[in-house]
């Protein structure tokens, strides 16, 4: 329904689309359009010639998925130099290099275990001294209330 609609809004009729009608109508739209506004044509030809300038001028290169893909030998040579320069990223590792790495993965393992250590003693440390501070407290609370004593021992339910 839309697209009968479209139609008749901008002039053509469903039955029109693709016909050789809408070809010439088309023709003569342009060909009143170069006479209204001085536009000079452009033709085949020069369209290619424009195509082969444009061409040479910045090369062939083919876009997949927003990633250039060379395809002159230019840019291969360009990427074997890098890749001699920098090295591959997928390169296996050197040998000296991964006992380089391991070295230090052993060294550094001894300071995480004693970091857990002091992270223990510490934690007891610190759990004793709130149980002391506590029992202050609640030795506070029984004598300010008026008990005799207070045994930390027993329970004062």
């Amino acid at each position: 329904m839309a697209k009968i609609l479209g139609c008749y809004r901008f002039g053509t009729t469903p039955g029109s689309q693709g016909t050789g009608a809408t070809k010439k109508a088309d023709e003569l739209k342009r060909k009143a359009r170069v006479e209204r506004f001085g536009i000079k044509e452009a033709t085949s030809t020069e369209d290619e010639e424009k195509k082969k300038a444009r061409l040479s001028r910045f090369g062939s290169a083919v876009f997949r998925f927003g990633i250039k893909e060379a395809t002159s030998t230019e840019d291969e040579e360009k990427k074997k130099a890098r890749l001699s320069r920098f090295g591959s990223a997928s390169a296996v590792a050197d040998p000296l290099e991964e006992q380089k790495k391991q070295a230090r993965a052993l060294r550094f393992q001894g300071h995480k275990l004693m970091a857990v250590e002091n992270w223990n003693h510490r934690r007891q440390q610190l759990l004793a001294r709130l149980v002391e501070k506590l029992e202050s407290l609640l030795h506070f609370i029984f004598t300010v209330r008026g008990f005799k004593s207070f045994d930390p021992k027993q329970p004062f339910c």
